[in-house]
C-alpha cells in the first residue's frame, strides 16, 4: 500500500476547494480520515502545529493518536536535509516550517521500503544561486520522491475501482 505524507498548504487547499460544511464533499474528508486511520495518509505532528484553522483543528484533533512524531531518525534526516540546502526553511516566515519534517518523514518510510509521495501544493522551482527559498518538489525529486497536488490525491482515492 503506497503512503501519502501531506504537507500543510494542502489540507488547506482541500478546505478550500472541498468546504467541509458542504454534503457533497463529505466522502472525501471521510475517506481522507480513514486513510490516516489506516496509516496510508500520514500527518507529521509538526504539519499538525501549523494548523490554525478552527475547521482543520476540529476535524484533524479526532485523528492525533495517528500522526506521526518526531523520532530521532526523522530528526536526523531533517537535519541531513537542512545541510544539504537550507533553502527549504524561510527565515522570514514567523511560524514553523513543518517542510524538512515531512520530507524527511517520507524518506524514512521510504527507507523502510514503503512506496511513498508527498501531497504538496508547492511547484518545483529552478534553482540559481540567489535563489531564496526552494521547495519541497525541489528536495523530493533527487530523493526519488513523488510529489502529488491535493486534487490528483483527491481524484485518485475517490475515483470507482
Amino acid at each position: 500500500m503506497k503512503k501519502y505524507v501531506i504537507d500543510t498548504c494542502s489540507l488547506f487547499q482541500a478546505k478550500t476547494n472541498y468546504a467541509m460544511d458542504i454534503p457533497l464533499f463529505k466522502v472525501i474528508w471521510e475517506k481522507l480520515a480513514e486513510m490516516v486511520r489506516d496509516g496510508s495518509l500520514i500527518i507529521s505532528t509538526e504539519v499538525y502545529e501549523e494548523i490554525r484553522d478552527d475547521a482543520l483543528v476540529n476535524w484533524i484533533n479526532p485523528l492525533q493518536s495517528h500522526f506521526i512524531g518526531l523520532s530521532s531518525g526523522i530528526q536526523t534526516i531533517a537535519r541531513q536535509i537542512l545541510k544539504n540546502d537550507k533553502r527549504i526553511v524561510d527565515i522570514q516566515r514567523n511560524n514553523s516550517n513543518a517542510d524538512p519534517f515531512v520530507i524527511a518523514l517520507a524518506v524514512s518510510l521510504q527507507q523502510q521500503g514503503n512506496e511513498v509521495a508527498v501531497i504538496t501544493e508547492e511547484e518545483h522551482v529552478g534553482v540559481q544561486p540567489n535563489t531564496r527559498v526552494i521547495k519541497i518538489p525541489n528536495v523530493c525529486r533527487p530523493l526519488n520522491i513523488d510529489t502529488i497536488k491535493m486534487h490528483e490525491f483527491v481524484a485518485l482515492i475517490t475515483k470507482e475501482d
